[in-house]
């Protein structure tokens, strides 16, 4: 047999160095190869503090919990501690909190007075302490402040840190975390994707915090008005707020598509509402002298601008279950829409009352009122077959509807003036009774030829242009009159 060529020999001995490499190395995957489109391509932002999976995931979260709730309460099994090196990772990103607090401070002056389901009190004390912070569902929450506080750079919503809480978040779902400050890190990132408009990511974020609440039975205490024992009442209220807040998020995501809503089980009359916020802010003394209020307690200014932020999505959800109504008769439904519109009527006017009462200019559930009510004169969305003829029965509501746009057209002339400095104070709650109000102009400019309709489209263009420097969604009625689609 012939002797084997130098070079093929050298060659066969190079594959089983190689082999034999391959067999004993651990394979590493970086996210950015799977994540190119949504992870900015300059890895010095990211390459340090990235999280590492390929990092072993271990899931030690007890299944009884799931499996045999009573064993599980009775056997006193407690939750695992997961996954904390990535508290590290966020931690690199985020930067230094001691010496850098800034975020925190505009979350509270301009993001806390209208969704305010994070107690201020409890999360100096417990979130920002240095001795707690490094805890992953404390990072977590640190982290999605971050995102909601600050504006966005160079118009990049989907920003490192942005990607690592989402990484972070699904990571700690295999790992088995179940935990409250997780889950109130879930509704800020989905109020994040919310203002900024990334869908479909927001839809679903929202479903997840109405699951990973519901694990949690954060979902009971709007019906309990006692804390459990390992809850004081400021806890105990942050909870039921966090479920308010969620409820919230989760109807007005829907506002786009109505007839998408899911079923989720409504509050009852019974539910406890969140109690007046200034009274919340004193701290735990004040909570157990504070008047406690249900869905059944009359409308009153003195409520607190959460309270009544709450009422107004639950009357948004009521019209959410009216326009998708199939089963009712004709008559019971004209009854229906009739107490509906009253009832977000009267609504409105106590919401613009306790907003003129504490010196607020702009008011959510007022805003969110507003949504609802044209929702219910706007029979075009209600994506039902049949004719359309008589399906509310409501009177002509041209009157009603001109109100509503009239108010937002001086709001957004405000805007348009005073640009991002009044656009910090604005909800994304606003932004779409802002766009429905410059469509109705657009329309009526399209059908009738009224010049002073389009004049005051342009006036709403505007005050949104001024909204989108802080919320991208802000950005959907330039998009419409982009493309002309009326």
């Amino acid at each position: 047999m012939p002797s084997m060529p130098a070079f093929e020999k050298e060659m066969r001995q190079e594959k089983a160095a190689l082999l034999i490499m391959h067999q004993n190395r651990m394979c590493v995957y970086d996210e950015r190869s799977t994540y190119s489109d949504a992870v900015p391509s300059d890895s010095t932002q990211i390459s340090d503090p990235r999280i590492d999976f390929s990092a072993k995931i271990r899931n030690e979260f007890p299944s009884v919990y799931f499996l045999d709730s009573v064993l599980f309460q009775r056997s006193g099994t407690q939750m695992p501690d997961a996954a904390s090196d990535l508290a590290t990772s966020l931690s690199g990103l985020v930067g230094d909190i001691s010496a850098n607090r800034e975020f925190v401070s505009l979350y509270f002056e301009f993001v806390h007075p209208w969704l305010p389901f994070l107690s201020k009190r409890r999360f100096l004390e417990r979130v920002l302490n240095p001795l707690g912070a490094k805890q992953i569902g404390n990072m977590l929450l640190i982290s999605t402040m971050k995102l909601v506080a600050e504006d966005i750079v160079d118009d990049n919503t989907i920003s490192p840190l942005y990607s690592s809480v989402k990484l972070a978040l699904l990571r700690l779902e295999m790992s088995g975390n179940l935990e409250f400050r997780t889950l109130q890190a879930w509704i800020m990132i989905s109020l994040y994707e919310l203002g900024h408009g990334i869908y479909p990511a927001a839809y679903l974020t929202i479903g997840s915090c109405v699951r990973y609440a519901r694990a949690l039975g954060i979902h009971l205490s709007i019906e309990n008005s006692f804390g459990s024992s390992m809850h004081d009442e400021l806890d105990s209220e942050e909870r039921r707020r966090s479920w308010w807040a969620i409820l919230l998020l989760d109807g007005f995501v829907h506002l786009g598509c109505p007839a998408a809503l899911e079923v989720n089980l409504p509050p009852t009359s019974d539910s406890i509402l969140p109690i007046d916020d200034s009274v919340w802010e004193q701290g735990e003394q004040e909570l157990s002298r504070a008047q406690l209020y249900r869905l059944t307690s009359p409308l009153t200014a003195t409520m607190g601008r959460f309270c009544l932020t709450a009422q107004a999505g639950i009357l948004l959800g009521r019209v959410f279950q009216h326009v998708n109504d199939t089963v009712n008769t004709d008559e019971f439904r004209h009854q229906e829409a009739t107490v509906l519109d009253n009832t977000i009527s009267a609504l409105t006017q106590v919401s613009r009352e306790e907003g003129r009462h504490r010196g607020i200019g702009v008011c959510s559930p007022t805003t969110i009122c507003f949504s609802a009510r044209l929702l219910l004169h706007d029979e075009e969305r209600w994506q039902r077959s049949g004719s359309r003829e008589n399906r509310i029965g409501l009177s002509p509501s041209r009157d009603i509807v001109d109100e509503i746009i009239g108010n937002m057209l001086r709001l957004a002339r405000a805007l348009a003036s005073c640009g991002k400095c009044g656009a910090e104070q604005i909800s994304p709650f606003c932004l779409e009774t802002m766009y429905r109000s410059g469509m109705i102009f657009a329309q009526r400019f399209a059908s009738e030829g009224d010049e002073e309709a389009y004049e005051s489209f342009k006036i709403l263009k505007l005050g949104m242009e001024a909204t989108s420097r802080r919320w991208k969604a802000g950005n959907l009625l330039k998009a419409r009159d982009l493309t002309g689609i009326l």
